[in-house]
């Protein structure tokens, strides 16, 4: 039962079906351009990936300005506009910077040690699943506000692990026997990735806020 004060519009719903799904397909083939950029470099898979996500936000970019056009020509209070205009913005930059990311990985085409694999094969893991329980939390926005704030704390483990491996890992670098250069390289890599779970985690805790005022 619908209890979300859009209930009746459902063309807002769609598009932010859609858009959340382009937001997935994004971090989706990010995970695949990584594990990509592991075994073989940047190479025409990798490349290929890059160009796929950039066309996917590319498509969220669209999707999220019909979805304001639609908000602005319906007779919505403002502030429940407000909150809908800010979730578009927080999730799209989300997909920003999963494409900027893998943009940057492309540019500076950083060689990753091979004892580095293992542990940023680990640190995606949790960063992937943010941002996929972050689309869940959306849509359970539209349903099921109520159960929105059990998605957030989902998406803060989550982050928080992701947060752990990083650390960890930039630990590691720093201790391994390469030009200081490369070290620092390599922990912007590591902080790249790590910015992807942060912006998941920023949109939740809007999301949150916007939850519990649907639920009163």
């Amino acid at each position: 039962m619908r209890n979300f004060l859009f209930r009746k519009q459902a063309r807002i719903e769609q598009g932010f079906e859609q858009f959340l799904g382009c937001i997935q397909r994004c971090i989706e083939i990010f995970d695949t351009a990584m594990l990509s950029y592991l075994e073989h470099g940047s190479g025409e898979s990798f490349e290929k990936s890059r160009e796929l996500v950039e066309r996917a936000e590319s498509s969220a970019d669209e999707i999220r300005k019909d979805i304001e056009r639609i908000l602005y020509k319906h007779e919505l209070l403002p502030d429940s506009r407000g909150d809908l205009l800010t979730l578009l913005e927080l999730c799209d930059h989300v997909a920003n910077r999963i494409e900027s990311v893998i943009r940057g990985i492309s540019m500076r085409q950083v060689k990753i040690p091979e004892v580095l694999h293992q542990p940023i094969k680990d640190m995606m893991v949790p960063s992937q699943s943010a941002v996929d329980t972050l689309m869940t939390a959306v849509r359970l926005l539209f349903v099921e506000p109520d159960k929105v704030r059990l998605a957030v704390d989902d998406v803060e483990r989550l982050e928080s692990e992701c947060d752990q491996i990083q650390h960890a890992t930039i630990r590691a670098i720093y201790k391994m026997d390469i030009d200081l250069a490369q070290q620092i390289q390599l922990e912007r890599l590591i902080n790249d990735l790590g910015t992807i779970a942060d912006r998941a985690e920023d949109a939740a805790h809007s999301l949150e806020i916007i939850a519990i005022k649907r639920s009163l």
